[in-house]
Order: C-alpha cells, then sequence, then structure tokens
C-alpha cells in the first residue's frame, strides 16, 4: 500500500497566532493497492461564504471539491460517495442542498450519500461540511466493479 498526502498543509492559516506548529489535517488521503486508488477527501468547509446562506456555502464546497478533484485529473462524475454534515436539515435547506448538489451531479452518475443533521460545525457560522470518497481507477466510475 502506498499513501499519498493531499496537501499536508491545508488549514495551517487557523492555527497561526497559536504556539500550535500547524493542524494534524490533509485535504485528503490517496491510496493505492494492487493498481487500484481510492482517494479520500477530507471533510470540506466553506471559506468566501462562511457567514453566506447554506445555498451559497454548499455551492462553494462543492466547487472546492469540483477544483480538487480536476487537480487530479477526476470531476464529480467520479465520486461514488459523499457525506454532507449541516446543521440544519428542515425541508427549505434540505430543497436547497438537493438542487445545488443537482447543479454538480448528473442523475446518471449520482454517488452514494448520507446528509447528516449535526449540532455544529466546527468553524463559526459554517452550516455544512461535505467529505467525498473517490476511486481513481482511470477515473471512470462505470469501470469500479465489487
Amino acid at each position: 500500500m502506498r499513501k499519498t498526502i493531499l496537501d499536508p498543509e491545508a488549514g495551517d492559516e487557523l492555527l497561526e497566532d497559536s504556539d500550535v506548529d500547524g493542524t494534524a489535517y490533509s485535504r485528503g488521503v490517496a491510496v493505492e493497492l494492487d493498481g487500484y486508488t481510492r482517494v479520500f477527501l477530507s471533510g470540506v468547509t466553506p471559506v468566501e461564504a462562511a457567514d453566506g446562506s447554506v445555498e451559497a456555502q454548499t455551492r462553494e464546497v462543492l466547487e472546492t471539491i469540483q477544483s480538487l478533484l480536476a487537480d487530479r485529473d477526476g470531476t464529480m462524475r467520479d465520486v461514488v460517495r459523499i457525506r454532507v454534515y449541516v446543521e440544519d436539515v428542515s425541508e427549505p435547506e434540505f430543497e436547497t442542498i438537493h438542487r445545488v448538489r443537482g447543479e454538480f451531479f448528473d442523475r446518471e452518475h449520482l454517488p452514494a450519500s448520507a446528509l447528516i443533521e449535526v449540532e455544529g460545525i466546527v468553524r463559526g457560522d459554517v452550516e455544512i461540511e461535505i467529505e467525498a470518497i473517490v476511486p481513481e481507477d482511470g477515473w471512470d466510475v462505470e469501470h469500479v466493479r465489487p
């Protein structure tokens, strides 16, 4: 097994004014096993839209995930699993999150998904955090067999 850390300095800016030497966090990990690679993306939270609506925050998070995948020559079609953590899953927020997700995932390539309501997310006014699992076997999910 070979493990590659993606952006090990991610989040260090959150501890700039402390005596802690960086966060114990990375954007994700790529694990290579017998010609097959699986990418685990850490929970992504909004930065720009942190004080914005759940719609703006969801869109920013999914754009960040899309960008992280593009850095590895992947797309949102390659995502096989996501976990969405959100502070409020009442009907308007539920519908908004799914509407925005529909802008990034087409019906033929929907990932397995969990939507989990949590009491709070670590950073300030952040309402949503999303993590993803992606096979990197040629980035074609249709070739991934159980």
